[in-house]
């Protein structure tokens, strides 16, 4: 129940975050809608019916892969652009859903989604642990943070990102 009571996407600074990805008409239809609708139904305020359209489906922010193919050259950086102009002040998109081996945690589109499954799983790829970091919204850097061999800390700015 713990998932309830968190947001299916949200905004932080210029920064939305889903796991999927945020599609035009995903804007059109309401964030917060979405959030409260998935809220709702994962506490069963609206009885035991299939899950909202926005939870289920390739078409979904949970399951869209529109941004994040691990090859850049299949991100569809024009919708991710009709997304962002729906949503005034945000500047990036950050999502998880398909894993980028052997690239780690990267970016596509100039620096306008940063995708972040690095399959740490050991049942879904056995990656590495990744971090990103977004130092005082975006102004301070993008950082993607591993462990080197022996465990210390590397930290190196994320291509593609603007400085």
């Amino acid at each position: 129940r713990f998932l309830a009571h968190q947001p299916l996407v949200v905004a932080v600074g210029s920064t939305v975050f889903a796991h999927g990805g945020v599609l035009p008409h995903h804007v059109d239809y309401g964030l917060e809608r979405i959030n409260k609708e998935t809220s709702d139904w994962v506490r069963g305020n609206k009885g035991s019916g299939p899950p909202p359209v926005h939870v289920s489906g390739r078409e979904s922010v949970v399951w869209a892969r529109d941004y994040s193919m691990p090859e850049k050259t299949q991100c569809d950086c024009d919708v991710l652009e009709a997304s962002l102009s729906k949503m005034p002040g945000m500047k990036r998109v950050v999502v998880g859903h398909t894993i980028q081996a052997p690239h780690g945690v990267n970016a596509a589109c100039d620096g306008k989604v940063l995708r972040v499954d690095v399959g740490m799983s050991k049942g879904c790829g056995d990656g590495k642990p990744e971090v990103l970091e977004i130092l005082d919204d975006g102004r301070g850097g993008v950082f993607r943070l591993s462990l080197d061999e022996s465990k210390a800390v590397v930290r190196e700015r994320v291509a593609g990102v603007a400085a």
